[in-house]
């Protein structure tokens, strides 16, 4: 079957490739504010596509309803997928002008959802849904369990999956305005973070996995690192 870039004409170094390859061809430094005034630590490095959209969607998508959930207009975000596809800049110049939050929330979408595999590697799937089978009688532990288990991901899926988990429950935590829980969040982004081909058509199957990145999100902040 053809790719989704061959089929477009694009490129085919960014999307529909592994992550670290992606990141090499293309990558966004994850920073936050040290104590020194106008000094950033920088702590981690994802797609310059997904650091860039999502640098946009915190600015003007917050408060947005229906984020993630509405779809862009398909032209757009083709113009959008072309364009951080395209070297020597790979959209690193992007003026937004012309495109909406909904544009960007796709194209992180159709990103995540063309790479080979989940963020979670198949090895361990399974690993990652046990916690969540105990998580009523020990909530505490459980979370434990899942630091322990994203410090087992590989490097470029470890700090792609902490930066979704991070801005995700900035939008669940406005999800009075955008009508957007963790739990809707959890509903899109499970497939492209914890899935498995095998359960894909198994209702109760899914739904713990889709339960796994609900309580990711929602307890993502003791979940992040220390910086």
């Amino acid at each position: 079957m053809a790719s989704q870039n061959q089929k477009f004409g694009f490129g085919n170094e960014v999307f529909g490739v592994p992550l670290e390859e992606s990141i090499n061809v293309a990558e966004s430094l994850i920073s936050v504010p040290s104590d020194s005034p106008d000094d950033f630590i920088h702590y981690g490095r994802i797609p310059l596509l997904v650091g860039k959209c999502g640098s946009y969607l915190k600015e003007k998508g917050l408060k947005v309803e229906g984020i993630f959930r509405v779809a862009g207009a398909s032209r757009r975000v083709k113009e959008l997928q072309y364009i951080f596809s395209t070297p020597p800049e790979y959209g690193r110049k992007l003026n937004w002008d012309g495109y909406t939050v909904h544009d960007a929330a796709s194209l992180i979408r159709r990103y995540l959802n063309n790479l080979p595999e989940p963020l979670v590697p198949l090895n361990l799937y399974e690993e990652f849904r046990e916690p969540q089978k105990k998580i009523a009688k020990d909530l505490r532990n459980a979370l434990k369990e899942y630091r322990q288990l994203i410090d087992k991901l590989p490097q470029a899926q470890r700090q792609l999956l902490y930066y979704l988990l991070d801005i995700l429950s900035m939008f669940a935590d406005n999800s009075k305005d955008n009508l957007m829980p963790a739990r809707n969040l959890a509903a899109i982004f499970q497939p492209s973070i914890l899935s498995h081909p095998d359960h894909d058509l198994t209702p109760e199957e899914y739904a713990l996995s889709q339960a796994v990145v609900e309580l990711l999100i929602e307890y993502s902040k003791r979940l992040l690192p220390d910086v």
